[in-house]
């Protein structure tokens, strides 16, 4: 059964399991409970479409390294942030939960065998098929790049393809006719309330933003609305205790962690297209659909004693050649009044681009463009962290402030992970080369010291001045030549 709370008359009820939140958790978890003869309530704030009034309640501050917007990395309604996803699933490797020396507070109290089952159950939610991520065994004439498979080694991902991708709209009818499941849209919880003097969950208090109000007694409490608004829940549900529920170490809203990413530039490849097919989605034999990528080794991680990265492309065939160029450049933010700053150097770069495609065969073509991103682990760090402000939402809420905090390991780390891409792509006899650099600045212009050549395609040189984790002064240049192989 689901309810609109602000379109019936409110009243008290009782639950064995409360969930707050219907996105990806949420509904799982939801789903995992039909038929299991417990009373199960599912509290949404927001409705089954967009609601601009609810979403304002996702507001906050950022004083930390840049983030995105509050109120825009994360969707209030039903389905939560599925609404928007890109369906991309991967999972973790053993190295990723190991404790390392090197990195502290790290190591998860479970090992990798422990998670399997549980992803096989994900991919049976998300209908992601076999558990299956490389082309081992596949009809795929595609084939990686050369490179040192020491250092690095092709990663797959999986997509979630189809209607089930959007959970809430594929899984509303299921959990409608759950016999033991209420769902509550336009639930917006005010608080949590604790039975005196052993600490256990005794009741939420809820409130819509038209003021209809209702209490749910329940037995067994979930949070399921993410890292950020399951702290900022517990921090502003004091119940007697100053520091909020659970947060008599002040450890509630530490250690927030997100995959630090580095845009470093948008490349021009003058390649055929076989070249990176490997790297491109695939459609497998299962009928799910697997994308390529770069991926740091164990061996690697642990002798270089960093954390774990992982680089993907993003590729654009045959654009049109001023056109894409300005695309990208709006796209990735260019400061035009720094490096590819005025029109004179917006042409001499054009033109250059021209020369070389004239180079290499010799006639004018068409070229290939690829975006190359990293993401990468982070350090566990108390220091990154969910506070309140002293701002109030539309329900009188103090609304979340978010301190993201990167420490110098992570964009060492970063770093690192594009010099040994570099070497395990390596220079190849007339096969051109790239150069990955570090940059400071001085006098407000660039300096580079290069770090590393390898082969790889072909590029322009941009300083991006998109928010990214990475501060400008620590930022990174790719220059690679031209392809001749």
């Amino acid at each position: 059964m689901i309810i609109d709370l602000e379109k019936t008359e409110p009243r008290n009820i009782q639950a064995d399991i409360c969930i707050i939140g219907a996105g990806a958790a949420g509904i799982t978890l939801a789903l995992d409970l039909a038929d299991s003869g417990r009373r199960v309530v599912m509290l949404e704030s927001g409705d089954f479409d967009f609601e601009r009034e609810t979403q304002n309640l996702y507001k906050g501050q950022n004083r930390g390294v840049p983030y995105f917007p509050l109120d825009a990395c994360r969707l209030r309604q039903f389905g939560g942030s599925t609404n928007h996803w890109g369906g991309a699933c991967w999972p973790l490797e053993a190295v990723d939960i190991e404790q390392k020396d090197w990195v502290p507070h790290s190591g998860w109290p479970i090992t990798l065998d422990d998670l399997k089952p549980y992803y096989i159950r994900a991919h049976e939610t998300l209908k992601l098929r076999d558990f299956q991520y490389s082309l081992a065994g596949q009809d795929n004439k595609a084939s990686p790049i050369d490179l040192d498979t020491s250092l690095i080694e092709p990663r797959f991902y999986k997509t979630v393809v189809g209607k089930v991708i959007r959970l809430g709209k594929y899984y509303k009818d299921n959990l409608r006719k759950q016999s033991n499941l209420t769902v509550y849209l336009h639930a917006n919880v005010t608080g949590i309330e604790l039975a005196d003097g052993n600490g256990a969950v005794r009741s939420v208090s809820v409130r819509s933003l038209e003021g209809k109000a209702m209490k749910v007694s329940v037995k067994t409490l979930v949070l399921a609305t993410g890292g950020i608004e399951n702290a900022r829940i517990l921090l502003y549900s004091t119940n007697g205790q100053a520091r909020g529920i659970g947060n008599q170490h002040d450890l509630v809203g530490r250690y927030f962690m997100d995959h630090p990413f580095l845009p470093t530039t948008s490349s021009i490849l003058f390649v055929p297209a076989q070249s990176y097919a490997f790297y491109l989605q695939h459609e497998i034999s299962d009928g799910s659909v697997i994308t390529g990528g770069f991926g740091l080794t164990a061996e690697t991680v642990r002798k270089h004693q960093m954390l774990n990265a992982w680089f993907g492309m993003e590729v654009f065939s045959k654009p049109t050649f001023i056109a894409d160029v300005k695309r990208m450049s709006r796209r990735k933010g260019v400061d035009q009044n720094n490096v590819v700053a005025t029109s004179r150097e917006l042409i001499l770069y054009l033109a250059s681009l021209h020369t070389v495609a004239k180079d290499i065969n010799g006639k004018a073509i068409g070229y290939n463009a690829v975006n190359l991103t990293c993401i990468a682990e982070q350090v566990p760090n108390p220091a990154s962290r969910v506070t309140l402000s002293h701002e109030k939402d539309a329900l009188g809420l103090p609304r979340a402030v978010l301190d993201w905090r990167l420490t110098q390991k992570d964009y060492d780390s970063l770093y690192k992970a594009y010099e040994i891409l570099g070497s395990a792509l390596g220079p190849r006899p007339k096969a051109g080369y790239c150069s990955v650099c570090q940059t400071g600045e001085k006098n407000g212009a660039p300096r580079k010291r290069w770090v590393s050549w390898a082969r790889f395609l072909a590029v322009i040189t941009i300083w991006e001045q998109r928010k990214c984790p990475i501060p400008r002064k620590q930022g990174l240049w790719i220059s690679i030549a031209r392809y001749t192989g």
